[in-house]
């Protein structure tokens, strides 16, 4: 009898993460205290079913959790929340092949700034973003002047 092999796909996987600094500052400046991270991933799989990409998509996210050290000394924990989901492409990954697309149900009452504003956060300057966003970053690659 002769086996017939599972040709690999190429499937998408999206996870949500839950990042936040803990303890004080080491150095000078201090971060602001008020924000966590909350980070989605999108990452490609190979695999020879969808059961076979979900297993590797929640076994790749659970390996991404993880605790660093931020350029302000503090602790730093990505803490995975969810595998959202798992897609099989269906067109080889090359240039402008698109890799993920979500569609959300949503109110037509809800304009469409409130929606923006729920789903991704208030909008905030890019300057005191980039001042927020610097307790995420990994220490070992960034650092401050002590």
């Amino acid at each position: 009898m002769k086996t017939v092999k599972n040709k690999s796909k190429f499937y998408c996987g999206k996870s949500l993460y839950w990042i936040e600094a803990r303890g004080k500052s080491k150095v000078k400046q201090k971060p602001d205290s008020k924000y966590a991270l909350l980070e989605e991933r999108i990452i490609l799989i190979k695999a020879k079913n969808f059961n076979e990409a979900i297993k590797k998509a929640r076994k790749e996210a659970k390996d991404y959790e993880g605790n660093y050290i931020n350029p302000y000394g503090q602790q730093v924990r990505i803490e995975f929340l969810e595998c959202i989901e798992v897609f099989e492409l269906f067109e080889s990954p090359a240039d402008l092949v698109e890799v993920f697309s979500a569609n959300f149900l949503v109110d037509q009452k809800i304009s469409k700034k409130e929606m923006l504003n729920s789903h991704y956060g208030k909008s905030i300057s890019e300057t005191t973003e980039r001042k927020i966003r610097s307790k995420f970053l990994n220490g070992e690659f960034a650092s401050f002047k002590k």
